[in-house]
């Protein structure tokens, strides 16, 4: 589980309900979170063209494993990445998802319901199912990596409304996953770092057919 502070945990929580006057409390760790987050990204042209997906341009600071060598390491020095932002409900759990990539891409799930809140590894592909949870394993399209640590900050509204924004910063490291590298199976662990700006996405306006 992420170390969040208990009075954030409690704001983001009754974000999870319906919307009566405790939801309008905004759930925050830092007032400056919202105007650190506004520094460090540049819209994207690809977000006009597709609509209910928030996309800009986005620092990446990462470091990636393959095999237990690293192979890129930009924690320190940061990379302009597209990058994707949305948070929606399923059913009582509030999800934020985001990612560097346009189509598929790797990043974080926030998971958020009752009184757990869960940090997840993000990697998604965009026509092949590549990756796996152990090397056994049959191969997926997307994973939720568990974390072996993390730490998240969040300030906003979790509001069901398309103008709306929730500000963050998630840092993390993950478990051991698998993916297909040059036709073998590689062992991956990743290390992010990042701030981001999430939109509200309605899930019933999504064309999944």
């Amino acid at each position: 589980m992420s170390k969040l502070i208990i009075v954030l945990t409690a704001l983001i929580l009754k974000s999870c309900a319906p919307q009566d006057k405790q939801t309008k409390k905004s759930i925050e760790q830092e007032r400056s979170l919202k105007d650190e987050v506004e520094t460090r990204f540049e819209l994207s042209g690809y977000n006009e063209a597709l609509g209910l997906i928030f996309i800009y341009n986005n620092q990446l600071m990462a470091e990636i494993k393959v095999n237990n060598e690293v192979i890129s390491n930009s924690l320190s020095d940061p990379i302009s990445q597209t990058f994707k932002s949305n948070y929606y409900f399923l059913n009582d759990t509030l999800v934020i998802d985001g990612a560097f990539g346009l189509w598929g891409g790797t990043g974080f799930s926030i998971k958020i319901a009752d009184n757990d809140t869960n940090v997840y590894h993000l990697v998604a592909a965009d026509e092949f199912p590549i990756y796996a949870y152990s090397r056994n394993d049959s191969m997926r399209y997307r994973l939720d990596v568990p974390c072996s640590s993390s730490y998240i900050q969040l300030e906003g509204q979790a509001l069901k409304n398309d103008t709306n924004f929730i500000y963050g910063y998630v840092e993390f490291n993950s478990n051991e996953y698998f993916q297909i590298i040059n036709d073998s199976i590689s062992s991956i662990e990743s290390k992010f770092k990042v701030y981001f700006k999430s939109a509200y996405l309605d899930l019933k306006k999504l064309n999944l057919d």
